[in-house]
C-alpha cells in the first residue's frame, strides 16, 4: 500500500517505543508500588527511543495527508483499520499523537506522585531523580525538534536562492 520509505517514516519508531513500553509494563504488573521512582528511573535511559519519532512527527504528519489524498488504497486501509472494533472509531492520529504526549504525562505524572510522597519515604529521592531525568529527557527531545525545524527553516531559505549563488547553510557549524 505504501513503499518502505513511506512505512518507516510513518510507523518505524513505534515498534521500538512499543517494545520499550512492553517491558517496562511488564515490570509494572509486579511491582511493589513503593518503588515507582526506583522503576521510572531505571526507565530514563530507554526514552532516547522517543527522540526520532518526535522529531519525525510533523514531517510524518504532512507526508501522511499528502499519502491520504494521493493514495487511494492507504486511505481506504486507515479506513477500513479504524472501523475494526479494536480501534473503537479513533483515527490513526489520535493513536500516532500519543508517543508524542508521553513524556509529558509520565513528568505530570511523577509530580504528582511526589507531591503526595513524604519526603521520608524510601522512594523519595528515587522520584525527584526519575523527575528530574524524565524532565532533562522532555528538554533534550524539545531541543532536537527546534534543531531539526531551525534545519527546515535553513533548507527554504537555500532554496528561494538561485541555485548558482546557493550556499549549503546546514553544511557544518553554519
Amino acid at each position: 500500500i505504501i513503499d518502505e520509505e513511506q512505512l518507516l517514516l510513518q510507523f518505524g519508531a513505534a515498534e521500538v517505543i512499543k517494545q520499550k513500553h512492553t517491558i517496562l509494563l511488564e515490570q509494572f504488573e509486579v511491582l511493589d508500588f513503593n518503588e515507582v521512582g526506583r522503576l521510572f528511573k531505571s526507565f530514563i535511559d530507554d526514552l532516547v527511543v522517543y527522540e526520532d519519532y518526535l522529531v519525525n512527527f510533523d514531517i510524518a504528519l504532512t507526508k501522511r495527508a499528502g499519502l491520504l489524498m494521493s493514495n487511494r488504497k492507504f486511505a481506504n486501509y486507515v479506513e477500513t483499520v479504524r472501523n475494526e472494533p479494536s480501534c473503537k472509531g479513533q483515527p490513526l492520529e489520535s493513536y500516532l499523537i500519543a508517543p508524542v504526549q508521553r513524556i509529558p504525562r509520565y513528568r505530570l505524572l511523577l509530580e504528582q506522585v511526589l507531591k503526595y510522597t513524604d519526603k521520608e519515604h524510601n522512594d523519595y529521592q528515587n522520584l525527584v531523580d526519575a523527575l528530574d531525568g524524565v524532565s532533562q529527557v522532555a528538554m533534550a527531545h524539545n531541543e532536537a525538534i527546534r534543531r531539526r525545524e531551525t534545519k527546515d527553516k535553513l533548507m527554504d531559505i537555500m532554496m528561494r536562492v538561485d541555485y548558482r549563488c546557493r550556499v549549503n547553510l546546514l553544511e557544518g557549524e553554519r
